[in-house]
C-alpha cells in the first residue's frame, strides 16, 4: 500500500509541474520531469509485482472447523514442526487434523481424518464390494445383482482378491480399477512395508465372468486418489510419491517427491482448477499441473481451535 501512495503522490506532483502555462513549452516540461515519471513508473511496478507474488502465496479455502479460516499463506515445510505433530499425535492422540474436499468450485478444509473402511463399484450385471478392517478382515468381492433375493437365479458372490481395500476408480458400466496393500505377516511387513497393488477389474457381460488383472505394483500403501475423466489419468498420492497412473496404458509417472511427508502420508486428495490439493494432516501441499511445481500450506490450528 506504501507503494501505491508514494506513486499516487509522485504522479500528482509531475501532472501539477506539466500544466501547461502562458509561454512554456510542453516538451521542455516533460523533459525536465523525466526522473520523476521513471521514478512513478517503477513504483507502480513494484507495487503490483508485490500484490501479484503475494496473491500467488496466498491458497484461499473455507471451512466450518477451523473458524474464521479463509487463507493460507505458503510456506517452506519444516520437518521439525512435522516430527512435532507426530510426537504429539502418538504420545497424547489430541492433535488438529485437515481433510480437504470440494463445494460449489471452493476448497473445504476440515478438522477431521476420513477412515473409511468399506467400497463399492456398481457396474453391468453387478457390483464389487471392498473391505479393509485391519487384522479382522480385508477382501474384495464381486456380486451378482440379486444375489439375495434371488439367490437361485444367479451365481454366488465369489471372492476377487483377499487384501486391504483401498478403494475403486470407475471408469464406466464395463471396467474400473482396483487399489489395495497386500496382508503381511509382521515380519513380510518389516521387510517390504510399502507395497501397494493395481488391478483392472471387468464387469461380467453376457455369459462371461468378472475380470481381474494386476496392472502395477506401487511403492507406498498409503493411498488417496482422484480420477480425471478428461485426461483418462487417475492421479494417485502415497506416502511416498504423487503419480499419474494412465487408464489408456497403465503408464505410470511420479509426478512429485512426497517423502517428507512420508511418516504422516495423506489423508484425502482434490483437483480443483487444474492444480491437485492433498492433505497432509497438518496442512495442504498443492500441485499445479500446467506447472509441474508445488507449494506448501501450513495449517496454523492453534489460532482457530482453542
Amino acid at each position: 500500500m506504501i507503494f501505491l501512495l508514494r506513486a499516487m503522490a509522485l504522479f500528482h506532483t509531475v501532472r501539477s509541474n506539466i500544466q501547461i502555462r502562458s509561454g512554456q513549452n510542453r516538451s521542455c516540461l516533460v523533459m525536465k520531469n523525466w526522473k520523476y515519471i521513471v521514478l512513478c513508473s517503477f513504483l507502480c511496478s513494484a507495487f503490483f509485482s508485490s500484490c501479484m507474488k503475494q496473491q500467488q502465496d496466498i491458497l484461499h479455502v473455507q471451512s466450518v472447523d477451523y473458524v474464521w479460516l479463509t487463507e493460507l499463506e505458503a510456506e517452506t515445510p519444516d520437518e521439525g514442526a512435522i516430527n512435532n505433530w507426530i510426537h504429539n499425535a502418538v504420545s497424547t492422540g489430541l492433535t488438529n487434523d485437515c481433510y480437504v474436499s470440494e463445494r460449489n468450485g471452493n476448497l473445504i478444509v476440515s478438522n477431521l481424518c476420513m477412515n473409511q473402511q468399506a467400497y463399492t463399484m456398481p457396474g453391468d450385471n453387478g457390483y464389487f464390494v471392498g473391505v479393509d478392517m485391519g487384522e479382522f478382515d480385508s477382501w474384495v468381492m464381486f456380486f451378482p445383482y440379486y444375489s439375495a433375493i434371488m439367490p437361485e437365479l444367479v451365481r454366488e458372490p465369489e471372492m476377487v482378491v483377499n487384501e486391504h481395500c483401498l478403494g475403486f476408480v470407475k471408469v464406466d458400466n464395463t471396467r474400473g480399477y482396483l487399489f489395495t496393500r497386500k496382508e503381511a505377516d509382521h515380519s513380510a511387513y518389516l521387510e517390504h512395508p510399502n507395497i501397494g497393488l493395481v488391478y483392472e477389474l471387468q464387469f461380467p457381460t453376457g455369459k462371461s465372468n468378472w475380470e481381474c488383472t494386476k496392472i502395477a505394483d506401487l511403492e507406498g500403501f498409503k493411498f488417496q486418489f482422484v480420477y480425471d475423466k478428461v485426461s483418462s489419468l487417475i492421479y494417485i498420492a502415497t506416502n511416498k510419491s504423487l503419480l499419474s497412473f494412465s487408464t489408456v496404458d497403465h503408464s505410470v509417472v511420479e509426478l512429485a517427491d512426497l517423502s517428507l511427508w512420508e511418516s504422516i502420508g495423506c489423508s484425502s486428495i482434490v483437483q480443483l482448477n487444474g492444480k491437485l490439493y492433498l492433505s497432509m494432516h497438518m496442512g495442504i501441499y498443492e500441485y499445479d499441473l500446467s506447472k509441474s511445481d508445488w507449494k506448501w500450506y501450513p495449517i496454523p490450528s492453534e489460532k482457530y481451535v482453542s
